[in-house]
């Protein structure tokens, strides 16, 4: 059976009674506290916390959940000016007070004063002390406001009769002074609450007891369930079993054996046993430790879990040393690097009652800083190199100078010694207590070096030597693909030199290398690649604008600019003897549509007082065979390549369905449709030239166009008629309104064919007008249509298979005649080829033969909707729109 506590008031009473008295409480004391209500159990734990020198945290703590920074002391009734520490920056002004100039002019004449006026600016050293060169002793500034710091100034006796102000200036600590000790930050904190140890495995190798509660569960021939407490003598005791004592044992012997005795005793009963309760142990944090004591934990707590609830070590404190004392001798020493740089916590063993964790004073630092992964200062025991010193802050980041690992050693007798040595060196050079390590970074400005920009396949720098040429640095592999091979640029990367071309393709040829046509590379040039898609403006912004900022009167930027028919126009450095031909090939040649026989060149002579343009005529056609002399360029030159008279794109049209050879076709200026069919090899023997739908962009353009303008005033029309009905409470025009949306929203979901109505027979046979082809025009021959079609407002809407005899009339009675909002006085049929015919009713109507693909349509009676007056203009191009597609459809072309 399973007991049941119930508390009372006296139960409550008799419990802050025992635990006031008491060293430790009881497995049953605490069961009996975790019944109370939240507030009497915190009210009691306080009473409780407040009587004990011990401190007791929770119920039955374990490892703490979330860990807060530290309280910072409480400074509410401190003045919150800041105080002067180790290492500020101190700004002082001096001036002198004393009435008698000649004795004022022997004061100024002070060296110490007169050093004080010129520099200034002052730094403390890491104890707080000033110290000032004509000064015998420090001066301790430590605590001081820069006030006081100021009164102790004047103090001194070389100083009386002064006026002294003192700033303290908010200064950064950079370099070795901004270092931080490596893993202290992890206890960092102070624990805010702890779970009782009820939610994880107790480990087999446990050791029981006084305190420690088991449950031990038979069920079989017997079903029951008792908690047994381990008493002071380390025993428990089982009903009908009696007393078996389990102090100091594992949990897992002590299972095995009860599992045995009531197999033994009793028969046909089976055992589960596990640990219903964990007793709390108290331990020693001492040391220098940050809040070194005792303190009340979980049994299965450890090393790290004692230091998290004591709040971490001191900054005197070694991390590399903790060491578990238990009856007066050292079973294990921790080295917490271990757990903070590999993960490894063998050494972080559980802790037993009355054990003692004790942090011992730091031990040798050395500080690593400057180029590495984690600056820091690291604490180390024995012997230690400077390379494994910058092991220990991860490593050395990329682009480090290995050659030059500095390092700062303290002398035995005092001072400070500056060594610098490789990275490989460093793993043989010892470091003492107190010494620095110093890695510097590679000069990012390389300048032994070219570097190859656009379109390369790896952008970057090269080595460079006296001698080299642009072949030495690429080749054909190294450019990327679509590389204009006919201009390249260098530019120098200092001085006023002008950028200089080459052609790629002479370059890296064996017939050009080493050559002229292989310029000769000079320290940190630029090497440009362009390609032959790209427009270069991007890649020449730079050199651009240098050469703009160097403009001056008299002396125009030197860039020059070519517009037109050019692959890429804009805007280029005025190269060297640069010509005409030369400027084409920069912006990559003329384009298919250029006027190759001349060229405008327009030249800008710019003098103090004005601006003279003139035009030079260039017979572009004779300079590009050689034929003419080369026209040399100037700086601000604009040349203007034209395009050929009469260019245009071709007219592209397509053909489809039943034609032999359907497809694109590129048409000349004013061919016809007769001139189409002709091209696509007349129709095939299944084509109906007569459903033959012709459309056209041109058409297509204007038909949305128009369809747009009309559904904004049909929805000024519809909200203007919603207003009208409110105001006039006329809910008999409320379905009308919601038709009149309906329509809208159709409107809205339309598109626009474009198509032309034609009779193409007419036009292949020189019968009709003559249809001029246009761009983008389309024209399809579908096969035989074997359907009629009826749309709009019959009661069902369907296609019917073609019989001849009948006529339009008969296929909508066939659709179930009109339904009650078809206007059965306006129907019309759609012929296939996409002539209309009107349809009436009556002895005098009209009621033509129904034909394979046609199209009958029933309208909406407009009459129906009084207020739109748009509704028929809309409906109607709605319909006609409507059954254009539903024509296609009945042809076969969508």
């Amino acid at each position: 059976m399973i007991r049941i506590l119930r508390i009372s008031t006296t139960a409550i009473a008799v419990l802050a009674c025992s635990l006031a008295g008491a060293q430790q409480p009881t497995a049953q004391q605490l069961e009996l506290l975790q019944q109370l209500p939240p507030d009497q159990r915190q009210a009691l734990l306080e009473q409780y916390s407040g009587n004990q020198q011990t401190q007791r945290i929770g119920e039955l703590p374990e490892s703490p959940d979330v860990i807060r920074p530290r309280r910072e002391p409480d400074t509410s009734n401190t003045s919150s000016e800041s105080v002067i520490e180790g290492n500020d920056t101190l700004l002082i002004s001096i001036e002198i007070e004393i009435d008698d100039d000649s004795d004022a002019t022997d004061r100024d004449d002070n060296a110490l004063i007169k050093r004080l006026k010129s520099q200034r600016l002052y730094h403390t050293n890491g104890l707080g002390n000033l110290v000032v060169l004509g000064i015998a002793n420090p001066i301790p500034l430590m605590g001081l406001t820069p006030e006081q710091a100021a009164e102790r100034l004047m103090a001194e006796p070389l100083l009386r009769d002064t006026s002294i102000e003192i700033s303290l200036l908010p200064v950064a600590p950079q370099g070795l002074a901004a270092l931080e000790r490596f893993g202290y930050d992890l206890f960092a904190g102070e624990p805010s609450t702890f779970a009782p140890a009820t939610n994880i495995p107790v480990p087999t190798d446990y050791v029981l007891g006084p305190g420690d509660e088991l449950q031990l569960s038979l069920f079989g021939k017997e079903n029951q369930t008792y908690l047994l407490p381990v008493d002071r003598n380390g025993d428990i005791q089982i009903p009908e079993l009696g007393p078996v004592n389990v102090s100091g044992r594992s949990f897992d012997d002590v299972r095995g054996e009860l599992k045995s005795r009531v197999a033994k005793q009793k028969i046909g009963v089976q055992t589960s046993v596990s640990l219903a309760q964990l007793r709390s142990i108290r331990v020693f944090v001492l040391g220098e430790s940050a809040n070194p004591g005792a303190y009340t934990i979980s049994s299965l707590s450890t090393i790290t879990h004692a230091l998290y609830v004591s709040g971490g070590i001191s900054p005197r404190g070694s991390l590399r040393q903790v060491e578990l004392k238990r009856a007066g001798r050292t079973v294990r020493t921790l080295d917490l690097y271990d757990l903070l740089l590999d993960g490894d916590n063998r050494d972080d063993v559980r802790l037993r009652a009355d054990d003692v964790i004790f942090v011992p004073t730091l031990a040798k630092s050395v500080s690593v800083f400057g180029n590495v992964k984690r600056p820091a200062i690291y604490e180390f025991t024995g012997s230690l190199s400077a390379g494994e010193a910058i092991r220990l802050a991860g490593g050395v980041l990329p682009g480090t100078d290995t050659a030059a690992v500095q390092l700062r050693q303290l002398g035995s007798k005092g001072g400070v010694s500056i060594d610098a040595v490789s990275l490989e060196r460093a793993q043989r050079v010892p470091v003492s207590d107190g010494d620095a390590v110093f890695t510097l970074a590679l000069d990012d400005e390389l300048d032994r070096a070219v570097h190859l920009t656009g379109n390369v396949k790896v952008p970057g720098e090269r080595a460079w030597r006296a001698g080299i040429r642009v072949s030495d640095v690429t080749n054909f592999g190294e450019l990327a693909p679509n590389t204009d091979l006919n201009f390249a640029l260098i530019v120098a990367d200092v001085g006023a030199v002008n950028p200089r071309a080459f052609v790629p393709s002479m370059a890296l040829s064996e017939a050009g290398r080493f050559t002229a046509a292989d310029p000769v590379l000079q320290r940190r040039d630029r090497v440009i690649f362009f390609d032959l898609e790209n427009p270069r403006s991007e890649l020449l912004q730079s050199e651009l604008d240098r050469l703009k900022q160097s403009a001056r009167l008299g002396s125009p930027a030197a860039i020059v600019e070519v517009a037109g028919r050019v692959t890429f126009p804009g805007t280029y450095p005025l190269l060297p003897d640069m010509t005409v031909e030369d400027l084409i090939r920069a912006a990559g040649g003329l384009t298919e549509d250029a006027f190759g026989l001349e060229a405008d060149l327009v030249r800008r002579d710019i003098s103090a007082f004005e601006q003279d343009n003139t035009l030079v005529r260039v017979p572009l056609a004779e300079v590009l065979k050689g034929e003419a002399n080369a026209v040399a360029l100037k700086p601000a030159d604009n040349l203007l390549i034209r395009q050929l008279p009469d260019w245009g794109e071709s007219i592209n049209v397509e053909v489809g369905g039943e034609v032999r050879f359907p497809g694109a076709y590129i048409m000349r200026e004013n061919e016809t449709l007769q001139d189409l069919i002709t091209r696509a090899g007349g129709f095939t023997a299944d084509a109906h030239p007569s459903s033959a739908v012709f459309t056209r962009e041109s058409l297509r353009e204007r038909e949305a166009r128009e369809l747009r303008q009309l559904k904004q005033r049909l929805r000024q029309q519809i909200a203007f008629a919603a207003l009208t009905a409110r105001q006039q409470a006329a809910s008999s025009d409320s379905g009308d309104l919601l038709r009149a949306q309906a329509v809208l929203e159709e409107a809205e979901q339309t598109d626009v064919v474009g198509r032309l109505v034609i009779d193409l027979e007419s036009q292949i046979d020189g019968r009709d007008q003559v249809i001029v082809l246009d761009d983008g025009d389309q024209l399809v021959v579908p096969k035989q249509p074997s359907t009629v079609t009826i749309i709009g407002e019959v009661n069902f809407p369907t296609s019917h298979l073609y019989r001849a005899g009948n006529s339009v009339l008969d296929y909508v009675e066939q659709s179930g005649g009109v339904s009650s909002l078809g206007d059965d006085d306006s129907i019309y049929v759609v012929r296939a080829n996409g002539s209309v015919e009107r349809v009436s009713k009556g002895w005098f109507g009209r009621n033509p033969q129904a034909q394979p693909g046609d199209t009958i349509v029933v309208p909406l009676d407009l009459t129906r909707i009084r207020p739109l007056t748009l509704w028929s203009t809309v409906t109607q191009i709605m319909s006609q729109l409507a059954l254009s597609v539903a024509a296609f459809n009945s042809v076969g072309v969508f």
